[in-house]
């Protein structure tokens, strides 16, 4: 309840107190919906801009962070000469319904528990884990607790650059080393260097400190409903207010929208500030301009692409001056050049490397024309559209200085030309002309598959016929930054993306536009004629309206309820207490360092080392060191085991933790509607100091087991990997020949691995070793007589009327579950008479993945009373060839009944699949040999 409280303060109480001081003196005082927005908007502007100051100088914290905003709201009132007046006032009845409508929707679709923030692979954990190491951490170069705990030198050596690079060597690239995103690390001054800090991180750490890691996670929904709502106080100014409850109704029920706000990305940070400027601004007031100024220019702390605004509002300015026109307004640029300076110094000074590359994707361009990149590509389309829009302009602003008219109108009808020629390229005509135009060819396709066809048609229409007729003079201007931002979204003329899914991230400017000039157009129609023609106009638009919210929610109503990893802050807690014991943990693989890594370094604390499979080779004798030293490692793994990689021999599996997760269908061309029920299972490895009882064993009796091993020539066939490992790497001859052949295993778990061998029919001389125990002189039960299924009875719980091709005799055939495995199906096979079985085997001929993933046998004498034998896990399965046992071969299995007088003979599963029935091509059965 305090964190709530604190974090209101926080947002409102200092905005509210900026907005109540200038509302005064002439300013036009504000209508509530409006100003909740605006207030918000500029809180968390303000707010994000004092976290990172006070992150710069170490001194971050909730308290401070409300004394700080304080002290500014206090300091605008000590300076101003307004007085103090309340600024929501005056607000009419569709509008104050329109924000309710929206606020509530927007409520419903965005807030939850989106634990997938972190899981979302580079954005996601590099915005969400940022924003948490700036609040844990108080300062912006954080220490790293790993060099201090391996030195500089070692830290330097594991993060070598996979590619030459200009920059100084002691500057590792974050994405090949330890943390994603925003850091580099200087492992000679043993420190973690920010290289971006945009606003994002700084909101996720108020948060943070506000409500711990829940709070983290939901920092961005809290920002997605404030943008949604921005974009609804914008679209008011513009297209009026039932057209833009309509719009941003449909941009709260609209999926993407849902997905912006939980995927932490920069994207939606950028609309809400980007709209609330807007929204801001078309207020036409001081007060308007100077806030719709700052907020504009904050957009470029958050997205370095924002700066593309400033080709428009600079030509825009200057068309503005020789006119003798007051547009944008001095306010406007008293605040926007303070805070574009500011995110100009924060660029040079956090995120250089970023701003090059951007600058130098952007100003390529111009060589690519030259190389006549555009001609070898076909875009000369796109370049010969954009020549007749401006000729467009051009005419109809000649025409209008002729007649002595303002240049607004005809600039905008030049545009609207533009526009109707790009949609009808775009949509129609550039998708079939994929490979001939640079950037991707079904841009405006994947976009309608987010709105459906008629939303975006309708809208890019309503969007033209509102530039022809309305445009005025304050909306042009709003209008020429939003279609500019949008143009990277319409054109890729330097990204080729191939899916998408990847749009999601250029939707904050093209779909809000999209969706408000829908509801304009609909407006609009309802609006033609009289009489009878206006009912008959009216009802077509509120069926169109009906139709565009079905359409919209029928796509996206997989979404509403999807949560993508449930549980998550509880598995990481988990999975983090499993680890406090370790000095050092290594992470193997790309998934591992992405997922687990930062949340593990920044929210729990624990020292990480990215360490690539090839590297314990490599280093070995480094590690090696470390682990003699008495220093305990953990190692992470989701998709490359260590299991056989050199060097690795020392580390165990330890845990197999698995997290559930119901993700979303990812196919190409195709709107993310089906969501599959997956999981992602993480092995967790330890070597060294505490690791386990075969290493302390190992390390006091290793070489004594070693030698009796190869001194015995024992062919080991299996066991403990770790002991496979390590006697194989003290006595090669031990794993490829000799005089007979055996399992190792350690003495805790000989119990099991005795009954799985015996359940699969194997012979042996149990040898105790002291600690280890040897299986030795393996090998199977005779061979018995097979029977003949003519006269068997054969049923199954699950695919009726298919058992019977399970004793067929074919292997290209057989009985199938018709579902995926459960526990508790069963296949059963009776007996005409009492039979005595030896063996049971099952074949799987190509139907290897539809083996069961878990089995128990059951015989019976009279088909009522069962006795059950269940087959350890230890080993997936054996089958015998040439009297040697071979593991896991595809599903066959050859099972050691040894039962006498059995009637019926039942299979039962005990695992389950998501995605596979359980099947079995055949079963054949041996009776015992008669002595």
């Amino acid at each position: 309840m305090i964190g709530a409280v604190l974090l209101v303060a926080l947002f409102g109480g200092p905005s509210l107190t900026l907005l109540a001081v200038a509302a005064g003196n002439g300013a036009e005082r504000w209508p509530w919906p409006r100003g909740l927005v605006i207030v918000f908007a500029l809180g968390a502007a303000m707010a994000a801009v004092v976290a990172v100051a006070l992150g710069a100088c170490g001194i971050f914290g909730l308290a401070v962070e409300l004394v700080a905003m304080s002290a500014l709201a206090g300091s605008i009132l000590a300076l101003g000469r307004f007085r103090v007046a309340w600024p929501f006032t005056r607000a009419s009845r569709m509008e104050s319904a329109g924000v309710l409508l929206v606020g509530v929707l927007a409520s419903a679709t965005m807030l939850g528990r989106p634990f997938e923030m972190l899981l979302g692979e580079r954005d996601a954990a590099v915005y969400t884990v940022g924003g948490i190491g700036l609040a844990r951490q108080g300062s912006i170069v954080l220490t790293d607790r790993t060099a201090d705990r391996v030195g500089s030198e070692a830290m330097r050596r594991f993060y070598e650059g996979r590619r030459e690079s200009a920059a100084p060597r002691w500057l590792y690239l974050p994405r090949l080393s330890k943390y994603p995103g925003f850091y580099y690390v200087d492992a000679e001054r043993r420190a973690i260097i920010a290289q971006g800090l945009p606003l994002l991180p700084a909101l996720i750490a108020i948060f943070y400190e506000a409500y711990g890691l829940d709070g983290a996670f939901a920092a961005n929904n809290f920002i997605g409903l404030l943008a949604t709502l921005s974009v609804f106080v914008a679209g008011v100014s513009i297209v009026g207010e039932l057209a833009a409850t309509l719009g941003a109704s449909l941009l709260a029920l609209d999926a993407i929208q849902v997905w912006a706000s939980r995927y932490p990305v920069a994207e939606i940070l950028f609309q809400m500030l980007l709209f609330a400027g807007f929204a801001a601004y078309l207020r036409g007031d001081r007060l308007g301009k100077s806030l719709g100024g700052f907020l504009l220019g904050a957009t470029l702390l958050v997205k370095v692409e924002a700066a593309l605004v400033l080709l428009p509002f600079g030509i825009y300015t200057f068309i503005a001056r020789k006119r003798g026109r007051p547009l944008p307004g001095s306010r406007f640029w008293i605040t926007y050049v303070p805070t574009v300076l500011a995110a100009m110094l924060s660029w040079a000074w956090f995120q250089s490397d970023y701003v090059r590359k951007a600058y130098g994707t952007f100003a390529s361009l111009h060589s690519r024309m030259l190389h006549h990149y555009f001609d070898r590509r076909g875009s000369w389309a796109v370049a010969a559209m954009t020549l007749l829009m401006l000729l467009a302009v051009f005419g109809f602003v000649r025409q209008s200085m002729a007649a002595r008219r303002g240049l607004a109108r005809p600039v905008a009808r030049g545009m609207a030309v533009g526009v109707v020629l790009f949609v009808a390229f775009g949509y129609w005509v550039r998708p079939h002309m994929t490979g001939l135009v640079a950037g991707q060819g079904k841009t405006l396709v994947w976009l309608s598959w987010y709105v459906s066809p008629f939303v975006l048609l309708v809208g890019f229409a309503g969007l033209a016929h509102y530039l022809w007729s309305r445009s005025t003079a304050e909306t042009l201007f709003v209008l020429t930054a939003l279609m500019t931002l949008s143009a990277i979204f319409i054109h890729f003329t330097f990204v080729n993306l191939i899916h998408i899914y990847m749009t999601r991230r250029f939707v904050p400017a093209t779909l809000p536009i999209v969706v408000l000039f829908f509801g304009y157009g609909i407006v609009g129609l309802g609006a033609l004629g009289k009489g009878q023609q206006r009912v008959a106009a009216t009802l077509l638009s509120s069926l169109a309206a009906a139709a565009s919210v079905t359409m919209v929610v029928g796509r996206s109503y997989p979404l509403y309820g999807h949560r993508e990893y449930p549980g998550l802050a509880q598995s990481f807690a988990e999975l983090a207490s499993s680890l406090k014991n370790e000095d050092i943990v290594f992470l193997s693989d790309g998934p591992a360092r992405n997922l687990l890594g930062p949340a593990l370094e920044f929210v729990f604390g624990l020292r990480t080392l990215v360490v690539w499979p090839r590297a314990y080779d490599r280093e070995a004798p480094l590690i090696r060191r470390w682990i003699d030293g008495g220093m305990a490692i953990g190692a992470l793994t989701v998709k490359t085991p260590l299991d056989g990689v050199r060097g690795a021999e020392e580390f165990e599996p330890i845990d197999h933790p698995v997290w559930s997760i119901s993700a979303l269908g990812a196919a190409e061309d195709r709107f993310p509607t089906e969501v599959s029920q997956d999981s992602i299972t993480i092995t967790r490895y330890a070597a060294g100091r505490g690791s386990g009882p075969l290493y302390d064993l190992w390390k006091r009796d290793g070489e004594r087991i070693a030698s009796a091993l190869c001194r015995e020539k024992v062919r080991l066939l299996g066991g403990s990997r770790s002991l496979l490992r390590r006697v194989r790497a003290a006595c090669p001859a031990s794993g490829v020949g000799g005089r007979t052949m055996g399992y190792i295993v350690g003495d805790a778990e000989s119990g099991v691995w005795q009954r799985a061998l015996e359940a699969y029919g194997a012979r042996f001389v149990r040898r105790d070793l002291g600690g280890v125990v040897l299986f030795d002189e393996i090998g199977p039960h005779p061979k018995g007589t097979p029977l003949s299924p003519d006269d068997w009875t054969v049923e199954a719980s699950d695919g009726r009327g298919s058992a019977p091709l399970a004793v067929d005799g074919r292997l290209d055939t057989r009985w199938g579950s018709h579902a995926p495995q459960r526990p508790g199906m069963t296949f059963t096979i009776g007996f005409p008479r009492p039979t005595d079985v030896s063996w049971l085997k099952i074949r799987m001929g190509r139907f290897a993945t539809d083996r069961a993933r878990g089995l128990v046998v059951e015989t019976s004498i009279d088909g009522e009373r069962w006795n059950r034998q269940e087959l350890p896990a230890v080993v997936d399965g054996i089958r015998w060839r040439d009297g040697v046992p071979e593991e896991n071969a595809d599903g066959d299995l050859d099972l050691w009944v040894n039962a006498s007088g059995l009637r019926a003979l039942r299979l039962v599963g005990r695992g389950e699949s998501s995605r596979f029935d359980w099947s079995i091509a055949e079963v054949e059965i041996e009776e015992m040999a008669r002595r």
